[in-house]
């Protein structure tokens, strides 16, 4: 079945051209597909198969790990092609951890709050993806010079809306 789900990634064109995007005017698209195609070679054999069984949900985890591989500090892609290619200031990616065991609702809640904060404005969105960075309100007032009482304020808000959204059982 591995063998199969692997093929299906190498022949499907959207993802290459979604590596194409992300890469923008660098020339390691065909890199980042290498490296992607490479990341769902040595994932096990169960939670691939568990992942395919939703094709819309497998789709959103290729694009994810796109991103998170080329975005993220820790991927061992990003360092090394570091120097390469223009960093952005900010990116709006989420940290994947590699678990021993796989919790598929863990990242059915993680898609949700992903698209519960994509769907808050832009500012409230990246002031609370710079607030996770620096740890705390007073940090963040530090860094960037808005008063504590602001940042709070849109923390805590962005913080609500994302726990009724969870606490919501509806389906994911």
């Amino acid at each position: 079945m591995q063998d199969e789900i692997i093929e299906e990634i190498i022949a499907d064109k959207q993802i290459l051209a979604v590596c194409k995007k992300v890469a923008g005017q660098t020339d390691l698209a065909f890199d980042l597909f290498n490296e992607i195609v490479l990341i769902f070679c040595e994932m096990p054999d169960d939670k691939l198969t568990k992942l395919y069984q939703d094709k819309l949900y497998f789709k959103y985890y290729i694009i994810r790990t796109i991103y998170n591989t080329w975005f993220s500090r820790t991927s061992p892609f990003a360092r090394k092609y570091s120097r390469d290619r223009k960093t952005e200031e900010f990116t709006d990616d989420i940290e994947v951890v590699n678990d021993e065991i796989y919790n598929y609702e863990s990242d059915l809640k993680l898609a949700k709050l992903e698209r519960e904060l994509n769907k808050m404005s832009w500012y409230d969105r990246r002031l609370f993806y710079e607030y996770l960075e620096a740890g705390s309100c007073r940090k963040l007032a530090e860094k960037t010079g808005i008063h504590f009482t602001s940042i709070y304020k849109t923390v805590k808000k962005v913080k609500e809306i994302l726990k009724n959204s969870v606490d919501d059982k509806r389906a994911v």
